[in-house]
């Protein structure tokens, strides 16, 4: 038998933001809380959260200021080496085997640091189109 996940919300998460100076390695977090609502028990079900692409793919994210761009990810993990998707695998899976209030999850974001990111002008880039979904 499995843990029936029967309701989920979440916070909205602050918006992420980088400093100003390409030259670093730009890296960034923000962090959102879920709460889960269960009934049954056995082994835990499978909260899946997903990231949409944005502007750009889920392989290459894209902030934009007018027509100039900087490519950007968003990973599931500190290192940032897990790429964070919105279907299959690509998914952050969280196992939930009871009632959960104001799990705390981070996202960790990397602008890419590549001469065409470097060559772009300074001001604020943005991705507003970015979507945060939970499937169970």
């Amino acid at each position: 038998a499995k843990v029936n996940i029967s309701n989920c919300s979440v916070t909205q998460p602050p918006n992420m933001v980088f400093v100003t100076d390409l030259l670093v390695g730009l890296t960034s977090s923000t962090t959102f809380s879920v709460s889960c609502t269960t009934n049954g028990s056995g082994d835990p079900a499978i909260l899946n959260i997903g990231l949409s692409a944005g502007s750009g793919t889920v392989a290459q994210r894209t902030q934009k200021k007018g027509i100039a761009a900087l490519g950007y990810n968003l990973y599931q993990d500190a290192a940032r080496t897990v790429v964070w998707g919105d279907t299959g695998a690509a998914q952050y899976a969280q196992p939930i085997g009871a009632n959960v209030s104001n799990l705390s999850i981070t996202i960790y974001g990397q602008i890419d640091n590549t001469p065409a990111n470097l060559a772009d002008a300074p001001g604020v880039y943005s991705d507003p189109s970015i979507t945060l979904t939970l499937t169970w």
